[in-house]
C-alpha cells in the first residue's frame, strides 16, 4: 500500500507516548507516562490566583470538541449568582470563561441542577433540575429534563408529551442524555409520553428537537399490545445523530431471553428495531448475571458496557466481579474492554465505560490495581480513570499526579472523553494533580489532555483502482471472520458509486472500484483481507459485468447483491431504498459530478441517501422515493447550472429544500463542509476536483472518519478550500490520489492548515 506520512509535531508538548503503543489509525492520540502539567482543573475561579469550588462537585461532562466542559456543583464561590444550591456550570477551555447555565434572567435555579450533557460543539447544554424558576410548567418539585442554548442563553423544557401540544412529564424526568449533534434528548420518565401503554412504571423516552416529537425508546417488541418495558436503569446512551439509544432492561425485548436479569439493548429509532447487546458467547441469550452502564460510539454501531456475567466472553473475571465489554453490532462480536495487564482475564471493578467517536478509545475508572503493571505502587483504595487504545491494547492512567510518579492520590471517577480520544474529563478528590490544591475530600472537575499529534499523509496508487484499495485499507478493519459490508462500483463513470458511497458510508462499510470486466490484482488482496460479511455490486451489467459479479462470491460467505436500475436516476433510486427511511436526502445532479463529489460525505454524516436528478426536471421515481422516505429536509448540491431553480421548487412541495452551492466545484465543496461540518472537524480529506475516482473512493472513508471533502487543483489550493481548511482546524489532512491529481507542492502547502 503505498501510503506516505508526514508528522507534524506540536511544539507544545501536553504529553508523551502512550507506553510503546504506535497508533496504526492517525492521529495519533498519546497518553503521557511522564506528565509535564497535563491535568487542568475545570472547577476554579477566574480570580489570581484561582481558588477550587468551596464544594463538591457532582457530575461532568465533556463537550466533543474538546473545548467545553460541563460540571454540577454546589459552590458558592464559582458565580456571583451562586446560592448554595446544585448548579450547573459551563466552562469554555478556550476562553476560560465560567457561565451559570442553570439560570434564568439573572437568576439562579432554586433548586438542584445536575447530570449535565453537551452536544459535540458545545453549543447545547440538556441537564435534569428540579428549580421550578427555569423553563415550564412543571408540577413543584418534579425533576425535569431541559435544554439550555449557549447561543441565545434560553432554556427549554423537553420531558413532554407526544402531540401537537405537548405537556409535561408530571412524574418527572432523569438521566438525561444529548446526542452529538444536538437533534436529539433521550431521558427516563415514569410518565406516559407516547401512546404505548408505560405499565405505570419508568420508560426510556427521546425527544426530537427538530421534529418537535416524543418517542418511546423502551419498547416491549415481545408484548401483545404495544407497551414499554420494566426494570429500566438509570444509565442510557445515544449515538451523534439520536438514532440510536441504549439502555438496560430485565425484560426480554428480543428473541433471546433476558432471564429476568438486567441486559443491555440497542434501539434504532429509524428502523424501530431492538437488538440484545449483553448476548452470551452462543448468542442464545443474555448474559446470565447483570449488565449495566452502556455507552455508544457515534455512529451506534459499538457498545460498551459493565457486566458480571460470565458467560459473555471467556476472559471473565472471577464470578461476581464486574468487567466491561465491547459490542460490535455490524460484527456481532463480543470483546473484553478492561483486560488486566497479563491479558489472561477481565478486572474486576470496572465501571463507567465511555467511547470515542470511533469507538477505538476506552476510558473507564476501577480501583483494581492490575490493570497497568505499575498498578502495584498505586495509592490505595482510590479509584482511578484510565484509556485504553482497543486498537493496540495500550493503557494508561489518566488521573496521574502532576510529577507523573504515580497516580493521583485521591478517589477519581466519572470520564467523559472527546470525541477523538485526546482529552478525558473526569472529577478527582485527589490534591496532586495540579499546581491547585483542592480541598482534601472535595472532589473537584478536571481535564486530562492527551497529545494528538498532527499528521498529513497522502493514499495513493498506481491508478484508480489501487488508490480505491488503499483507501479501504486506511479505514476498515476486518478480524479475518466476519469483515464490512462492501460495496463494488465501476470505476469509469461517477453516477453509480456517488449515491453508493453514502450508503456505503451508512453501512460502515467501504466502496470499492473496479473495471467493467476486471477486478485488479489490488482489489482482489484487498477483497480477501476485508472478508466481506456481503457484497453490494452497484449499477448494472453494462458498468460491471455479470462475471465480475460472479467473479465478486469467491470472496464473501453469503451473498453479492446487485443494486442497479434502467438509467442512473433510478439507479440512485434503487440504492436509496436500502434505507428504510430518512428524515433528510441529498439530491445532486446525475449529469455532471464536481458539485456532488462532496456530497457523498456529508450525506454520511446524516446517514441520508443521494439521488441524482436531471438539471432541468425531476425525474418522477425520484419524487416518489423522497415521499416514501418521509423526509423533512432536501438539501441539493450545487447551483441552478446544475440542478434548476425549477427542480428546487419541485422538491420543495415535498419537503423544504436548501441548496449549498458556490460559484465552482471549489466553493461549493466547501460551501457543503462549512454548512454540514459547522463544528469543525479532527480530519479532513482532500482530493482533486478535475477528476472524480479518488473521491469518490474516499466518500465511505471520510464518513468513517467523520471527515469532510475539501476539493483542490492539481498545482493549487483554491481560496474557499484554504479558508475552509483554516476554519476546521483539523489534526490530520488525508490526501487522495497521486501526484498527478494532486501535485507535491500542494501536498507540501497543506501543512500549514495542521496545528503547530
Amino acid at each position: 500500500m503505498m501510503i506516505i506520512n508526514r508528522t507534524i509535531r506540536n511544539t507544545v508538548a501536553l504529553a508523551a507516548v502512550l507506553g510503546a503503543a504506535v497508533a496504526l489509525t492517525p492521529p495519533t492520540v498519546s497518553w503521557a507516562t511522564t506528565w509535564e502539567s497535563t491535568t487542568r482543573q475545570v472547577s476554579e475561579t477566574l480570580s489570581l490566583p484561582p481558588a477550587s469550588a468551596n464544594l463538591p462537585v457532582e457530575s461532568i461532562a465533556l463537550s466533543g470538541n474538546g473545548r467545553y466542559a460541563a460540571f454540577s456543583t454546589r459552590a458558592t464561590n464559582m458565580s456571583d449568582l451562586a446560592n448554595g444550591v446544585e448548579q450547573v456550570y459551563l466552562r469554555d477551555l478556550r476562553t476560560g470563561a465560567i457561565t451559570m447555565v442553570s439560570a434564568r434572567g439573572g437568576v439562579a435555579g432554586d433548586m438542584p441542577s445536575y447530570q449535565p450533557s453537551i452536544s459535540d460543539d458545545g453549543r447545547y447544554i440538556a441537564y435534569t433540575s428540579i428549580a421550578d424558576n427555569l423553563a415550564g410548567s412543571v408540577p413543584s418539585r418534579r425533576a425535569k429534563a431541559l435544554v439550555w442554548d449557549r447561543d441565545t442563553g434560553s432554556t427549554q423544557l423537553v420531558s413532554v408529551t407526544d402531540g401537537t401540544s405537548p405537556a409535561p412529564a408530571i412524574q418527572g424526568a432523569t438521566s438525561v442524555r444529548m446526542s452529538g449533534d444536538g437533534s436529539v434528548v433521550a431521558f427516563i420518565s415514569a410518565s406516559k409520553l407516547t401512546a404505548e401503554d408505560n405499565l405505570a412504571t419508568e420508560q426510556v423516552y427521546v425527544r426530537d428537537l427538530r421534529l418537535a416529537t416524543t418517542t418511546m425508546v423502551s419498547v416491549n417488541p415481545m408484548a401483545a399490545a404495544p407497551s414499554g418495558a420494566r426494570g429500566i436503569d438509570r444509565d442510557i446512551a445515544v449515538s451523534r445523530d439520536g438514532s440510536v439509544v441504549v439502555f438496560a432492561s430485565t425484560d426480554t425485548l428480543s428473541a433471546q431471553p433476558a432471564g429476568g436479569r438486567s441486559q443491555i439493548y440497542a434501539r434504532s429509532i429509524v428502523a424501530r428495531a431492538t437488538e440484545l447487546v449483553s448476548v452470551n458467547i452462543d448468542g442464545t441469550a443474555g448474559g446470565d448475571r447483570p449488565s449495566a452502564m452502556p455507552a455508544v460510539s457515534a455512529d451506534g454501531t459499538t457498545v460498551a458496557f459493565t457486566s458480571e456475567a460470565s458467560d459473555i466472553n471467556e476472559k471473565h473475571p472471577a464470578v461476581g466481579g464486574t468487567s466491561i465489554y465491547v459490542r460490535d453490532l455490524i460484527a456481532k462480536s463480543t470483546t473484553l474492554g478492561t483486560p488486566n495487564a497479563a491479558g489472561t482475564m477481565g478486572i474486576a471493578k470496572a465501571a463507567h465505560p465511555v467511547l470515542s467517536e470511533d469507538g477505538r478509545y476506552l476510558a473507564f475508572d476501577t480501583a483494581q490495581t492490575d490493570v497497568v503493571p505499575e498498578g502495584s505502587s498505586f495509592p490505595l483504595p482510590y479509584t482511578q480513570v484510565y484509556v485504553r487504545d482497543r486498537l493496540t491494547g495500550s493503557v494508561v492512567v489518566a488521573s496521574r499526579n502532576l510529577v507523573g510518579t504515580n497516580a493521583g492520590n485521591g478517589q477519581s471517577d466519572l470520564p467523559w472523553l472527546s470525541s477523538d480520544g485526546s482529552l478525558v474529563a473526569f472529577r478527582s478528590a485527589a490534591t496532586d494533580l495540579t499546581g491547585t490544591t483542592p480541598s482534601p475530600g472535595s472532589p473537584q472537575a478536571f481535564v486530562a489532555m492527551g497529545h494528538v499529534t498532527p499528521r498529513l499523509e497522502r493514499i495513493a496508487g498506481a491508478d484508480r483502482y489501487t488508490v480505491s484499495a488503499n483507501v479501504a485499507a486506511d479505514a476498515f478493519v476486518s478480524d479475518g471472520i466476519v469483515g464490512p459490508i462492501v460495496y463494488v462500483a465501476s470505476g469509469e463513470g461517477f453516477a453509480d458509486a456517488l449515491p453508493g458511497s453514502a450508503a456505503a458510508g451508512h453501512d460502515q462499510g467501504p466502496i470499492l472500484l473496479v473495471g467493467k470486466n476486471t477486478i485488479s490484482a489490488d482489489m482482489r488482496a484487498e477483497l480477501t483481507r476485508l472478508t466481506p460479511r456481503r457484497i453490494v455490486v452497484l449499477g448494472g451489467p453494462d458498468t460491471v459485468s455479470t462475471q465480475v459479479e460472479n467473479d465478486l462470491k469467491a470472496y464473501t460467505r453469503t451473498t453479492v447483491d446487485r443494486v442497479s436500475g434502467p438509467d442512473r436516476y433510478s439507479g440512485s433510486v434503487a440504492v436509496s431504498k436500502t434505507f428504510l427511511s430518512s428524515t433528510v436526502a441529498y439530491v445532486a445532479s446525475g449529469e455532471n459530478f464536481p458539485d456532488a463529489l462532496a456530497g457523498a460525505a456529508a450525506a454520511g454524516r446524516d446517514k441520508a441517501p443521494v439521488l441524482l436528478t436531471q438539471k432541468g426536471s425531476l425525474p418522477p421515481g425520484v419524487k416518489e422515493e423522497l415521499e416514501r422516505l418521509g423526509v423533512t429536509k432536501i438539501l441539493v448540491l450545487g447551483g441552478p447550472n446544475s440542478v434548476t431553480d425549477g427542480v428546487v421548487a419541485s422538491l420543495n412541495t415535498i419537503a423544504p429544500t436548501t441548496r449549498i452551492a458556490g460559484p465552482d466545484r471549489y466553493e461549493g465543496a466547501a460551501a457543503v463542509s462549512r454548512t454540514i461540518f459547522a463544528g469543525g472537524a479532527k480530519t479532513v480529506f482532500v482530493a482533486s476536483g478535475e477528476v472524480f475516482p479518488d473521491a469518490l473512493s474516499g466518500g465511505a472513508s471520510a464518513i468513517k472518519n467523520g471527515a469532510p471533502v475539501i476539493l483542490v487543483t492539481k498545482n493549487a489550493v483554491p481560496a474557499a478550500a484554504a479558508t475552509e481548511l483554516e476554519r476546521l482546524n483539523p489534526d490530520r489532512i488525508v490526501v487522495l490520489g497521486g501526484e498527478n491529481t494532486v501535485s507535491p507542492a500542494v501536498f507540501d502547502s497543506l501543512e500549514q492548515y495542521l496545528p503547530r
